[in-house]
């Protein structure tokens, strides 16, 4: 679909050959060749890179160095087997999809190595198996869009759609087990050792989903990001059937792919926080409550109060569907009459029944969580941000995912479906979806920073109107701005996947010679730290006969990293930086000050001053000297953390006041 289809023409004859509308397979004799001539390649892959390993080359370097060898030797074959032509622009393509290959491929090739524990010279085996079949897609689909002007387009559309699709989808199951867990992904984790009905900063849902996942796929990141790409599946399950609801099966299948490669959707596919299950209900929301408003079905009202209920138990930003329905419902003439029938009413009680919990767990803890989410938020310095907001969006969705919004709400032209006879029902819908939420933290943006992922959620009511846009500028772009979208969205879905396949590659097995900036310490490098300070405090265990706590001198992410990452089990193995007087979230509750006393604590900071106040001297009987340790991702130092051990904890009094008077401190009363 949104993919130039290229300059190769295949033919006996290596010239262009009319074959008629029936569907994007090969001529037996043409596919026989291409066929033998990758099998080839993947034969002289696996040899290539035996060779190149028994001269030492490194694992990842003879892996990369073989793949590109076969792949000139494969173009030479077909080249000369007169499979196909090679023209202007061809190279390039050849290059893209080579690019993606790689990418895949190496991801495979570590995977089989440091997952599955095959042996080096195995490993290559499926790696080559799986670049491979990209690579006979690849050029299939290639020849099939440019061999014969008039093949049926659709299906061939179709099959690129899909194949973009299942190849993101690749990408996401070969790294999700492998690229290192991030700070807010363990602080999740750390939810759901110690299960409740609440937490500071979120409702249970994300410990839910995380301790599910671990039951099933164990203490991994598999584990922790399970729920994650469950939640993709929801949305895009509903996403699509809300398209095919309003347009037909291609718009929907555009609509996959959008929920694929626009970056908010994809990372809610590959990172687990409470915004994965959130645009999951999110989806369901706008699903059932359209079945219910536009298509007048009783049964919409009942099915969005759960997923009202269960998304604010996911997020509380959940709760703005319900004043963008309920204006909907005020404003529409046709949709008022839901305000004399009981339907609505009882979804509101359903949701609020889901939600009660949180609520209960909140009235009995002085309403911290709210108070977090709103006063605290409201409470932070002036700052005039409506440009962070709209620096947001753009990152989110991109600009042509916005400038495809403006198109589906404001122009005439976007089609949206004639329900029950009146298109404007449909816009009007749409609109409240999105601009009821925007104004709410356009409204927060003019006084105070807007987190950079609040908007996400929203813009799932814009896929199904802007997948139709898309699919029908595939088969009819007449005008020139017709013709800049196309060929902007084709940019923007090639240079987005082959981003998203080149950040997981450098974040796990990693590119040859080149190196990693320092800033990257903040997501990476936690597994080779974590097994260093377990190493630290099985020593201190040895010697104390007592396993000391490892304190992150930060807001979370240190304690939260080691926590995960560490050979010793327990919920009471980590803690936060609130025992010296500083925040450190749901730490607090979960230890607090008094607790500590009298244990031995190692104390991992980023930075070597942040070791040496007065306090931490005041708050142990005695401490040892700071110690740098060195942290590498893929045998790379990125940076150094520096540990100290405090012996014999007391918390002085100071600290003691300040936890009483935060938010943590309220938390005590939970009944455990």
């Amino acid at each position: 679909m949104l993919i130039n289809q290229g300059n190769f023409i295949l033919s006996k004859n290596g010239g262009s050959e009319s074959r008629g509308p029936a569907d994007i397979s090969l001529a037996p004799f043409i596919a026989g060749k291409l066929v033998k001539a990758v099998l080839i390649q993947i034969c002289l892959d696996i040899v290539l890179f035996i060779i190149f390993k028994n001269f030492n080359l490194p694992a990842n370097a003879a892996q990369i160095c073989s793949f590109g060898i076969s792949l000139i030797v494969l173009m030479f074959i077909l080249f000369i087997a007169k499979v196909f032509v090679i023209r202007a622009g061809t190279v390039t393509q050849y290059i893209l999809i080579s690019l993606s290959i790689l990418f895949l491929r190496s991801g495979l090739f570590s995977l089989a190595i440091y997952k599955c524990n095959l042996p080096l010279f195995l490993s290559i085996i499926p790696a080559s198996l799986g670049g491979a079949v990209v690579l006979y897609t690849g050029i299939r689909l290639l020849a099939a869009g440019k061999r014969n002007s008039g093949l049926h387009f659709n299906n061939y559309g179709d099959w690129l759609i899909a194949s973009l699709i299942f190849y993101l989808l690749a990408l996401r199951l070969v790294y999700i087990g492998q690229v290192g867990l991030i700070p807010e992904e363990t602080y999740y984790w750390n939810y759901s050792r110690h299960p409740d009905w609440g937490y500071l900063d979120h409702p249970p849902m994300v410990a839910w989903l995380i301790k599910l996942g671990t039951i099933l796929f164990g203490h991994s990141e598999i584990g922790v990001r399970a729920g994650a790409l469950a939640s993709w599946a929801a949305a895009a399950f509903f996403v699509y059937r809300l398209t095919a609801d309003w347009f037909n099966r291609r718009a929907a299948l555009v609509s996959t792919l959008l929920l694929s490669i626009l970056p908010f959707f994809f990372g809610i596919g590959a990172i687990m926080t409470p915004d994965a299950p959130l645009t999951a209900f999110w989806a369901g929301g706008l699903f059932f409550i359209q079945r219910a408003l536009l298509a007048e079905k009783k049964y919409g009202w009942w099915l969005s109060g759960i997923c009202l209920g269960l998304g604010m138990l996911s997020k509380y930003t959940m709760a703005l569907l319900g004043p963008a329905v309920l204006i909907y419902v005020l404003f529409e003439p046709h949709a008022r009459k839901w305000l004399k029938r009981p339907e609505p009413y009882l979804a509101l009680a359903v949701a609020g029944l889901l939600f009660a919990p949180v609520i209960y767990w909140n009235s009995q803890n002085g309403w911290v969580s709210f108070l977090f989410q709103t006063s605290r938020r409201i409470g932070e310095s002036i700052h005039f941000s409506p440009h962070l907001l709209l620096g947001s969006i753009l990152f989110l969705i991109t600009p042509f995912g916005l400038y495809g919004a403006g198109q589906v709400i404001f122009s005439r032209e976007s089609r949206l479906p004639d329900v029950m006879g009146y298109q404007e029902r449909t816009r009007h819908f749409v609109t409240l979806m999105i601009a009821v939420p925007l104004t709410v933290f356009f409204t927060f943006s003019l006084t105070h920073q807007p987190k950079l992922n609040w908007t996400g959620p929203l813009w799932l009511a814009i896929i199904p109107g802007l997948s139709a846009i898309l699919a029908r500028l595939e088969s009819r772009a007449v005008s020139r701005a017709e013709i800049i979208i196309r060929k902007g969205w084709i940019i923007t879905v090639v240079v987005f996947t082959l981003l998203y396949g080149g950040l997981l590659n450098y974040l796990t097995p990693g590119f040859p010679g080149l190196s990693y900036p320092k800033g990257i310490s903040d997501v990476a490098g936690w597994p080779d730290l974590g097994a260093k300070m377990a190493v630290v405090a099985e020593k201190v265990e040895r010697e104390s006969g007592e396993m000391p706590l490892v304190a992150g001198m930060d807001k979370y992410n240190i304690a939260s990293e080691l926590a995960f990452y560490n050979s010793v089990s327990g919920p009471q193995y980590t803690t936060g930086s609130h025992l010296f007087g500083f925040g450190s979230l749901m730490y607090a509750y979960w230890n607090p000050p008094e607790s500590c006393t009298g244990k031995t604590i190692i104390m991992v900071a980023r930075n070597e001053d942040q070791l040496q106040s007065k306090v931490i001297e005041a708050s142990f009987g005695r401490l040892d000297s700071t110690q740098a340790v060195p942290v590498s991702l893929n045998s790379r130092e990125i940076r150094s953390y520096y540990w100290r051990i405090g012996y014999d904890y007391h918390p002085i009094k100071e600290i003691i006041d300040i936890y009483e008077n935060s938010f943590p401190g309220n938390l005590r009363k939970i009944p455990r």
